[in-house]
């Protein structure tokens, strides 16, 4: 009777044994690999747009050069209307600071080797923009918003005059 149960407990375990063991070898899921993948964008806005690229990888770095240049100029002429305690624009080497007195102090600086312009702002936080050809403006992907947008809304609030920083720029052809 022993040696019944034993032959049976056996049997049981090996049986057992095999079923795991055909169930760690079967593939859960095989596809065939396809001839090309595209990169995978991350993203962590389900409304996201894709942007065109350039080709030409002049053309971002010479435009955040003229784009910053031309907010610089823009801003000065703002400072010498309006009398504002603190405010102040300083531009060199790539870095513009816009300081606002108590309001908060602005940075924006253009990154060449992402092809970008950064942001940081006393309201909205750290930005980082990427240019689109198609739409000629510095897009934010996660919401899609555009620099001059931003930099017109909060500006705005701060300064207490309507703003456009873009105000008849026109990007140099080349």
């Amino acid at each position: 009777m022993l040696r019944h149960i034993a032959r049976h407990s056996i049997r049981q375990a090996t049986r057992q044994a095999s079923v795991l063991t055909r169930r760690a070898c079967i593939p859960i899921v095989r596809h065939k690999p396809a001839l090309y993948t595209a990169p995978l964008l991350r993203s962590f806005n389900t409304s996201f747009t894709t942007f065109n690229t350039h080709d030409d990888k002049s053309i971002p770095p010479r435009l955040s050069d003229e784009i910053l240049e031309h907010i610089v100029s823009v801003l000065e002429e703002i400072n010498d209307e309006i009398d504002m305690k603190g405010f102040d624009i300083e531009y060199n080497q790539g870095v513009m600071t816009i300081s606002l007195g108590d309001k908060g102090t602005y940075v924006i600086n253009k990154q060449p080797p992402n092809h970008q312009i950064w942001l940081s702002s006393p309201i909205s936080g750290p930005q980082r923009y990427d240019y689109d050809e198609k739409h000629q403006k510095w897009f934010y992907h996660r919401d899609n918003h555009t620099l001059d947008e931003i930099l017109n809304t909060e500006l705005s609030k701060a300064l207490g005059k309507d703003i456009n920083v873009l105000e008849a720029f026109e990007p140099e052809e080349k």
